[in-house]
């Protein structure tokens, strides 16, 4: 079977499917994208149908999206001393600063906040 079928909920069997292209935006991570997602629809009754491989590109898609803007922050990570490291989020950051010093026991302030 094509990929360009899929089981359609109103039509109650497998049908060939279109699929049209809409602007969208999201939120990962905190940052706002935009990217174009696909939306399939059953080209029998025009219901919106399910497709893993056009569900796997919509992912694709906003992953892309997302790493375009996605360039290294400056973040204050505050142990005895305070260093600052270029990371992608403040998991990423704690973990650069980590790796700099050899405490196990310690409090850790990311931009004044205390990192728990």
């Amino acid at each position: 079977m094509s990929w360009r079928y899929t089981y359609c909920p109103k039509c109650g069997c497998d049908r060939c499917f279109t699929v049209k292209a809409v602007p969208d935006e999201a939120v990962v991570r905190g940052k706002k994208i935009s990217f174009i997602r696909k939306d399939c629809f059953c080209e029998i009754c025009g219901t919106e149908v399910y497709s893993k491989v056009i569900n796997d590109e919509n992912c694709d898609a906003r992953l892309a999206a997302y790493g375009e803007d996605n360039s290294p922050t400056k973040y204050t990570v505050e142990f005895t001393s305070t260093v600052e490291v270029e990371a992608k989020d403040s998991v990423e950051a704690v973990e650069k600063a980590q790796e700099m010093f050899s405490h196990d026991s310690m409090y850790i302030y990311v931009d004044g906040n205390l990192w728990s």
